[in-house]
């Protein structure tokens, strides 16, 4: 039996022959002769989703920020209740209508009809509101009545802490009982009602600035 010589160890460490094919750098991790790895976890596809991002309407922003500031109460819902109101109404009667008559349409897509629906409203009863109030004096009174109260009642519930009730306004018929019921919210809006009629027939500054930017807006008729 031919016996191997140990000092043969060089056969195994030459390179190969010239007419032997090459050999690439194998990268760790990768499988040989360019074979597909193994998908061990069961999917084809290991690569993370992109999702594109969901584009934004700038004008459906600004359509929401001025319905924001036309429906924040201690504002326009209470010092314009004429155009508050109907403006409201057209909102939900829009949002109401669309649904019967395009029930396919998400509420995302009917939003913006409302919304505009809701400024064209705003817009025309703000104009003829500050008309009324310039030319008809029993009108003006009674909007200035209306602001008092308004005014305090959405001051009223801010002012009086209930350990029953959570929040700025009551949520629930419990929370308004609460409410209604304790002996301090007659006191409490009373209180209100003189500061907001101060307020309205002092401030004159105030109320002339405050004129510009609702003319600045065409809420309000120049020359009024």
């Amino acid at each position: 039996m031919p016996m191997t010589n140990p000092d043969d160890r060089w056969r195994h460490q030459t390179s190969a022959a010239p007419h032997a094919p090459s050999h690439d750098p194998l990268t760790p991790g990768l499988p040989l002769h360019g074979q597909p790895a193994m998908n061990i976890g069961g999917s084809e596809d290991t690569s993370y989703p992109m999702y594109p991002g969901a584009g934004v309407n700038i004008w459906v922003l600004i359509a929401v920020g001025f319905i924001v500031l036309i429906f924040s109460g201690p504002i326009f819902g209470t010092l314009y209740p004429l155009a508050a109101v109907p403006a409201a109404a057209a909102y939900f009667a829009v949002k109401s209508a669309l649904h019967v008559v395009m029930p396919t349409l998400d509420v995302s897509d009917r939003r913006p009809f409302a919304l505009l629906a809701t400024i064209v409203v705003f817009w025309f009863m703000s104009r003829v509101d500050h008309r009324l109030a310039a030319r008809v004096a029993p009108y003006r009174r009674a909007r200035h009545v209306a602001r008092v109260v308004l005014i305090a009642a959405f001051l009223t519930p801010s002012t009086i802490s209930e350990p029953g009730r959570n929040g700025w306004m009551p949520r629930s018929l419990f929370e308004l009982q609460l409410l209604v019921t304790d002996r301090r919210v007659l006191v409490v809006m009373a209180f209100w009602m003189v500061v907001a009629h101060l307020f309205l027939v002092k401030a004159k500054g105030t109320r002339a600035k405050w004129d510009r930017v609702l003319e600045a807006m065409r809420l309000r008729p120049k020359g009024l």
